[in-house]
């Protein structure tokens, strides 16, 4: 059996925490607001899948990361990735104005932080594999 999972690095994740979530979340003054709210993204280390997987009596089984950075061809497009599905868990905790506040500032930041001189927007991904046989 393999799995196939989207994800970043811790590092990377750092980033974006700082960019456009928990760091964005205290900047803006909505602490109280995402107080029960419970963050959506975790992606464990290659080692932290090793450990889980040596929990189950497989044969044979292999953990490893792929780069699977990616252009946007536009900071439209970079929005549209941003909208869906990246800011959607964090809506239902936010009442107006911060309902638009909070994702305007998102997508601003990123484009900010990710638009290269041709127009096009550079975002890190890392993917995640998993290869299992029983």
């Amino acid at each position: 059996m393999t799995f196939e999972f989207d994800g970043k690095r811790y590092k990377q994740a750092s980033v974006h925490q700082k960019t456009w979530g928990k760091g964005l979340i205290h900047e803006l003054e909505l602490a109280e607001t995402f107080r029960e709210f419970d963050w959506p993204w975790y992606m464990p280390t290659v080692r932290e899948y090793e450990v889980m997987l040596d929990e189950i009596p497989f044969e044979e089984k292999k953990v490893w990361c792929t780069n699977a950075d990616r252009y946007f061809e536009s900071a439209e497009a970079m929005t549209k990735w941003i909208d869906q599905p990246s800011l959607v868990p964090f809506l239902d905790y936010l009442a107006e104005p911060d309902r638009m506040r909070f994702p305007d500032t998102v997508v601003q930041r990123m484009i900010g932080r990710t638009q290269q001189a041709d127009g096009t927007c550079f975002e890190t991904f890392r993917r995640m594999n998993v290869w299992a046989r029983k």
